[in-house]
C-alpha cells in the first residue's frame, strides 16, 4: 500500500529541486505574503476536514507524513536525502 511509485518519484524530484536551488520562490517571504497559520494548523483545520470523509484520506495521510518528515529534517538543519 501507499502511494504509487511515480508519485513518490515526483516528490523526490521536487524536494531535490528545492534542495538544489532549482525550485525557488518567485517572491521572497514578507509580512504581506505570509500567514501566521502554521502548516500543522492548516492541515488539521482545513485539509484534513475536507479529505476525512472521502476516499483520498489514505493518500492525503501519506502526503502529510512525507511533508512533515521533510520539514522536520529541514528544521533540524540536516539536508534531506
Amino acid at each position: 500500500m501507499g502511494i504509487p511509485s511515480k508519485t513518490a518519484a515526483s516528490f523526490v524530484e521536487m524536494y531535490r529541486g528545492i534542495n538544489d536551488g532549482i525550485v525557488i520562490n518567485e517572491e521572497p517571504r514578507s509580512a504581506s505574503n505570509t500567514t501566521p497559520t502554521s502548516f500543522e494548523t492548516f492541515v488539521q483545520e482545513v485539509l484534513f476536514r475536507r479529505f476525512a470523509a472521502g476516499p483520498l484520506l489514505r493518500k492525503f495521510a501519506v502526503l502529510i507524513h512525507i511533508s512533515q518528515s521533510w520539514m522536520a529534517t529541514i528544521a533540524s538543519g540536516a539536508r534531506p536525502a
